[in-house]
């Protein structure tokens, strides 16, 4: 029988590391430079006046409204869910994701197919995810965002099997087994932000959303349903909290975010998706006034499946039993944010682009692992 553990350490040490991110950047406060005696400075003119926005220099971030703020400040699109709009700014933004998995993991530990074929009938190979986003934001003042973000999923899986002869629909199970596929729109989410400003260069992110089951769990392979992970949505209504802090001191912007994702009852079929976490670090450096570069650090933690589908036999293959889907994972990612455009009436577009790895994964498997991810996204802002 093929077993694996989980040491409970994970969440804490992570929650630390993310602590930790906050802690230092609390105590890198900017210094305020001293005015000499006998000096008298005149008092500045109206913050939104033009001669206002003249005088204040782009690396002094501290005098800037947020309004100002958005026409000099690169947003890396790593934090687009995170960052709040001027008043009565829109935006709408289009995210296309990709992640590739390939072979099965126990714990820390690869594992062939051959072994897992001693404990299951079938073995996935590899999936291959792709995922459209599109997004919509609007502030209808400074410190809150409204959000709402729709995604359209394109999931592939690939089988062998333990009887060479055997497959789906009169797929045979040789030579790089038989294909599953479903696309179609997964859950919906709407989400609000409020964001308070902590001091001069940084400001603390209050954000809570709710996921709607508008993903498809009914997804079919001849007659029976597919597993678990190539439904396209979960069946049931989650609530999504999130907490961020974001520090700025010119040319660097810093983020450390907790996120989790909770599932509220069971969903017509039986069974209850488990709950996700995530803690974050992310560094940005603005090389010029139209890019800047990213570093993120992110760690996962996911629970196992609640109830089952009564229709889905667990000794079949690890993808069909419930219990097989707890894990946790650390990926580390890189970004590249292309901007153009001064906000405003006149508009601002953004290109980003990231690609990452994981560097941990311990599941609770066999599970298939994840290769590699990546993302493409667009937006604009008016």
């Amino acid at each position: 029988m093929i077993r694996s553990g989980l040491r409970p350490s994970f969440g804490t040490t992570l929650a630390s590391g993310v602590f930790f991110f906050l802690a230092l950047a609390a105590s890198a406060q900017p210094t305020t430079a001293t005015q000499p005696e006998g000096v008298t400075r005149a008092p500045p003119p109206p913050e939104h006046s033009a001669e206002h926005q003249q005088q204040v220099p782009e690396e002094d971030f501290s005098k800037l409204t947020l309004a100002q703020l958005m026409e000099v400040e690169i947003v890396p699109t790593q934090l687009v869910d995170t960052h709040a709009h001027a008043r009565g700014e829109v935006m709408i933004s289009y995210r296309l994701m990709t992640m590739a998995m390939k072979g099965n993991r126990v714990g820390t530990s690869r594992v062939e197919a051959d072994e897992v074929l001693r404990a299951f009938a079938m073995s996935p190979t590899e999936m291959s995810m792709y995922m459209h986003m599109l997004e919509l934001m609007y502030a209808p003042v400074d410190s809150v965002t409204f959000m709402a973000m729709v995604p359209y999923k394109m999931l592939s899986m690939k089988h062998v099997a333990r009887d060479p002869q055997v497959g789906m629909e009169g797929h045979s199970a040789e030579e790089g087994g038989f294909p599953e596929r479903t696309t179609g729109l997964g859950d919906v989410t709407v989400m609000g932000l409020y964001a308070a400003r902590t001091s001069p260069w940084s400001q603390l992110v209050l954000q809570g959303g709710v996921s709607f089951p508008t993903g498809s769990v009914d997804e079919m392979l001849g007659d029976r349903r597919q597993e678990y992970m190539m439904q396209l949505g979960s069946g049931s209504f989650g609530l999504v909290p999130a907490l961020a802090f974001v520090g700025q001191a010119h040319p660097w912007t810093m983020e450390a975010r907790a996120q989790a994702t909770f599932r509220l009852g069971m969903n017509r079929h039986g069974y209850r998706l488990g709950n996700e976490y995530s803690v974050s670090a992310l560094g940005a450096y603005k090389l010029s006034r139209q890019v800047a570069a990213s570093i993120k650090a992110e760690g996962r933690w996911f629970d196992g499946i609640n109830g089952a589908d009564p229709t889905l036999d667990a000794a079949m293959e690890p993808t069909m039993n419930p219990s097989l889907y707890r894990g946790k994972r650390v990926d580390l990612g890189f970004g590249l944010t292309l901007h153009e455009g001064a906000g405003g009436s006149k508009g601002r577009v953004s290109l980003g682009l990231e690609a990452g790895l994981p560097v941990l994964q311990q599941l609770e498997g066999p599970q298939l692992e994840v290769d590699w991810y990546g993302a493409v996204t667009v937006s604009f802002a008016r």
